[in-house]
């Protein structure tokens, strides 16, 4: 039987990994970085690995939805569109007992938040 794969990390590229970096950090509470140097800042998530890498071109922007899981959804939108995020979508069911949200980070890239109704 082979063993379902488990997201290990997800690097987002940008010109700008300290701002980006410092969106994430402040609005989905991530803590102190794990890793950091000029060309990279990366955070341990209680999931996956998020890294941020310098690239002084970024090839496609918003090809990628990275969905977080958060306790409080409204207050994690409110938190994000008050740093710089993109309109958001209206609170949609994602499942039987679930709820999210999509919007955009400070540089275009798709964000997907989740929250447990229960």
């Amino acid at each position: 039987m082979t063993v379902p794969a488990r997201l290990a990390a997800a690097l987002i590229a940008t010109p700008d990994p300290e701002n980006l970096s410092a969106f994430y950090q402040e609005t989905l509470a991530l803590g102190e970085p794990h890793h950091v140097s000029d060309e990279h800042i990366g955070f341990r998530t209680s999931g996956a690995y998020l890294g941020f890498d310098r690239a002084a071109v970024v090839p496609v922007r918003g090809g990628v939805t990275l969905w977080f899981e958060v306790e409080d959804l409204e207050a994690s939108v409110a938190r994000m569109l008050a740093s710089g995020a993109g309109e958001a979508t209206e609170p949609f069911a994602t499942g039987e007992q679930e709820r999210g949200v999509t919007l955009r980070d400070p540089e275009g890239n798709l964000v997907g938040l989740i929250a447990s109704e229960g």
